[in-house]
């Protein structure tokens, strides 16, 4: 097939295109190509060859097929092994040919998917006997032809939710193609791009000469990006960052000399940045007359620090709404390490555990830009599923089911008709006082509650003992919750909640063990209700609790560390010889005895 035109994509513009009933699939961030079955070559789309490797050939039907050679979300930078002159099959293991359309196909899109599945049916068959006879790795990966998914668009919504989902994992953005739509070798109105665009600065370094129709004329903008920082911007003077970018109409490349000289600031659109930092499809759009640009001097530590943590809590929060919790991980485990640098460059934080190439190059980016390519992608984006996972009771599965079900705020799940088939008691529960658990309990109030509850627990034994631990016994300004540490037996414990129910302060139950308690509370002059967790300790467990739950998370780390170098292992219970498990030998009644017995200063809660 020589010379193919392939059908081409305008930008989707809510409002101005209906969509409803269209196919939506992921936009690729690969090289677009055909396959020719009589040539047995893949062409791009300005119908240039690309070398493959046989045996990536040898996968293919004997059908023409238009697509996308793809590695992966992010992994853009790996794709210029596509467009070497040998190709290494090693370099080629990873990429698979997402094929989309059958270009001489008469029939219409929905059609030509029928006559699409097949053939890639067919050549998954075909490829679990060729692979046998192939060398390894190659035997062993799966077949390279992959039909890219596509689902029907019930409304805006659900294309906005498809839209987010795609964005949200690291992809470029979605297509949309009418299903009734013939292919048509041009750019068509059927298809539509629907990706995020970028706006940012930069300043004109030099100007490349056009060719073609352009020739004698301005054919691209070299440029440096540039920093923002906040009042003012200064250039990016890494070399790696520089670029090339077009979209100029006519005019200014006739008069570029006079409009946009050397020195000039413009605005660019682009989708994202490579690995390297460098603007993926820029587009000019206009000229900057009030950037104020000047010489960046060195950012305090702190300030550099502050703003990394920042940035990495809204990434470790996102993956943790994804259900992603070992990157969510990553991210909190890296926040702590970064704290306690002195300093921030690729030499320190290579020494340091748990951060890997990917967050060094995060870290780096955030350093010199402000920002890095994963925050700019989600930094934007209203994630439903947040406001969901603050239901309590409601975790990532149960957040992502609800949006599934088209659910996207915390009004229109109140109001969905079948509410007591989509949450269990317990989250029906969190909802009821979704506002009142979001609200922070401030520490004046709590020591009301303090109150009530000593006073009612000395109704009942005299002699017992309870303690209010967390945030609040740390002298917090305000508690997300109020924990309770009681001191007692079960029938102690029993009692108490008995009491606090039949007062009115224990107003809705979450869960009640022989051990624990989770619900909501209320002081009689307060509107306002409470998250309380009641735990009940023995006596010899009291002083560990206390300690434990009181926190801080990184003041009990260091502590039972410390206890391990001296041989012993230390939890909410007790304290015991690390390789036999026994209890030590001691009786502890305070906290402070257990710092005693350490050899470790006692640190007042307050400074914990």
């Amino acid at each position: 097939m020589e010379n193919l035109k392939v059908m081409l994509a305008q930008e989707y513009v809510q409002g101005k295109h209906e969509v409803k009933g269209w196919l939506c699939s992921e936009k690729f961030d690969g090289y677009r190509a055909y396959f020719d079955p009589e040539e047995k070559q893949f062409y791009s789309r300005q119908n240039k060859k690309f070398n493959v490797p046989e045996w990536f050939i040898k996968a293919m039907p004997p059908k023409l097929l238009d697509g996308e050679l793809w590695i992966g979300r992010e992994c853009f930078q790996g794709m210029g092994v596509v467009r070497k002159k040998v190709p290494l099959d090693e370099e080629w293991l990873n990429i698979t040919f997402q094929v989309y359309d059958i270009p001489n196909h008469p029939g219409n899109f929905k059609e030509r998917l029928k006559e699409l599945e097949k053939f890639v049916k067919l050549s998954n068959t075909r490829w679990r006997k060729i692979s046998k006879g192939l060398p390894y790795p190659i035997n062993g990966i799966p077949c390279p032809v992959v039909m890219a998914k596509q689902t029907v668009v019930k409304d805006i919504d659900h294309l906005a939710k498809l839209y987010k989902d795609i964005i949200s994992k690291g992809g470029e953005g979605v297509m949309l193609k009418d299903p009734e739509s013939i292919y048509e070798g041009k750019r068509s109105k059927k298809l539509l791009k629907y990706k995020p665009a970028f706006d940012e600065e930069a300043v004109i370094i030099d100007h490349k000469m056009g060719e073609g129709k352009y020739k004698g004329y301005l054919g691209a903008l070299i440029c440096r990006p540039l920093r923002n920082h906040d009042t003012y911007s200064s250039i990016d003077l890494d070399d790696d960052h520089v670029f090339s970018i077009s979209g100029m109409d006519d005019a200014v490349r006739k008069s570029y000399k006079k409009t946009h000289p050397i020195g000039t600031i413009i605005s660019y659109e682009h989708s994202g940045k490579t690995d390297k930092g460098k603007p993926r499809f820029g587009r000019y759009t206009r000229v900057r007359t009030d950037i104020i640009v000047k010489e960046h001097g060195e950012e305090p530590i702190e300030q550099v620090k502050s703003r990394i943590i920042e940035i990495f809590k809204i990434l470790g929060n996102h993956e943790k709404t994804n259900g992603e919790s070992f990157k969510a991980s990553a991210y909190f485990k890296a926040i702590k390490n970064i704290q306690s640098l002195d300093e921030i460059n690729e030499k320190s934080l290579k020494e340091v555990k748990g951060i890997g190439k990917s967050l060094c190059e995060k870290i780096m980016s955030i350093v010199d830009t402000g920002t890095c390519n994963a925050y700019d992608k989600i930094k934007n984006l209203k994630d439903p599923r947040k406001d969901f996972l603050e239901i309590s009771g409601v975790g990532p599965k149960k957040a992502k089911e609800l949006v599934e079900k088209g659910i996207t705020t915390i009004e229109s799940l109140r109001k969905a008709p079948n509410l007591n088939e989509l949450l269990n008691d317990k989250q029906l529960i969190g909802l009821k006082y979704y506002e009142d658990i979001l609200e922070r309990i401030p520490q004046k109030e709590i020591d009301l509650h303090n109150k009530l509850l000593k006073d009612v627990l000395k109704e009942i034994d005299p002699t017992a003992g309870m303690t209010i631990a967390g945030s609040y016994r740390r002298r917090a300004k305000d508690s997300g919750d109020i924990d309770v540490l009681l001191k007692g037996d079960s029938k102690l414990y029993k009692k108490f909640i008995e009491v606090l129910e039949k007062k009115g302060y224990l107003y809705e139950t979450l869960a009640k063990g022989s051990k624990k308690y989770n619900g909501m509370c209320k002081l009689p002059e307060c509107l306002t209700f409470r998250r309380i967790d009641i735990m009940v300790t023995k006596e010899e467990e009291y002083p560990f609790a206390i300690l434990y739950f009181t926190g801080s998370k990184d003041f009990n780390t260091l502590m039972r560390q410390h206890a391990l170098d001296r041989g012993l292992s230390m939890n909410e219970y007790s304290l015991k010889y690390d390789d036999s498990k026994e209890l030590v030998d001691h009786k502890f009644t305070s906290e402070k005895e257990i710092f005693e017995y350490l050899d470790y200063t006692y640190v007042e809660p307050w400074l914990r």
